[in-house]
């Protein structure tokens, strides 16, 4: 008895994971197997190759450009080694460059605390918002939120002394 067997089915692609700068993806075919060659990437219709681990199955493609903030159509493709092809659409979110904006003390002029404003485009690692006086030396030191957003931080006009200071 022989049984003859048709591989007709694309491989799967799961677990589409985009965050900027990488596409990570998992390609399974349980046919002839995944071409690795075949393995693409395409945003906003510029095709990438991309490279694939036959050992664990996972495609992984880094942007190597820069892409304007926002989000871009993303597709990922693949076929196996009987020429089936399949793709899997998706979207990749650029993010906006880090900036920090906004930055606004009130009220001024102050006789009690005053209140200092500021934006962070993105989430930051740490805010350190440092006061100087009128010759630049540094006089107080406050930690900020690092948080993405407007946020604010109390500065009660003493320096890290804590000596008062006019205005």
């Amino acid at each position: 008895v022989s049984v003859l067997f048709a591989d007709i089915t694309g491989p799967a692609i799961s677990e589409v994971s985009a965050e900027f700068p990488e596409v990570r993806a998992e390609v399974t075919d349980g046919g002839s197997g995944v071409d690795p060659g075949s393995c693409s990437v395409t945003v906003d219709g510029i095709k990438a190759p991309a490279s694939f681990d036959e050992a664990t199955g996972r495609l992984v493609w880094t942007a190597t450009r820069a892409f304007a903030p926002g989000p871009h159509d993303l597709q990922v493709a693949a076929a196996d080694r009987a020429g089936n092809k399949t793709a899997t659409a998706a979207q990749l979110v650029a993010p906006e460059p880090f900036g920090l904006s906004e930055v606004i003390a009130y009220p001024n002029p102050a006789r009690g605390p005053s209140t200092i404003r500021y934006r962070l485009t993105q989430a930051a690692d740490g805010v350190k918002v440092r006061i100087h006086d009128a010759a630049g030396r540094r006089i107080a030191a406050l930690d900020g939120s690092v948080a993405a957003g407007v946020q604010t931080v109390v500065w009660p006009l003493v320096t890290d002394d804590g000596e008062p200071v006019a205005n």
